[in-house]
């Protein structure tokens, strides 16, 4: 006779791949993303600094 064996959990594993499918798109596109806003915002306060040097320097 056969014996009957159950399926896995078909929830656990949709939520396994949501949870899996979130950490990716995270780790793929906002983190990068960011990362680069941080690094833009520093790049325009160095941009900022070196103009108000160059009129101090004028004047």
């Amino acid at each position: 006779m056969n014996r009957y064996e159950a399926s896995p959990p078909r929830a656990l594993l949709g939520l396994a791949a949501l949870a899996m499918s979130a950490i990716t798109i995270g780790a793929l596109v906002f983190v990068p993303a960011k990362l680069d806003a941080s690094t833009a915002a520093n790049d325009e306060v160095a941009a900022a600094a070196v103009m108000c040097n160059h009129v101090k320097e004028r004047s």
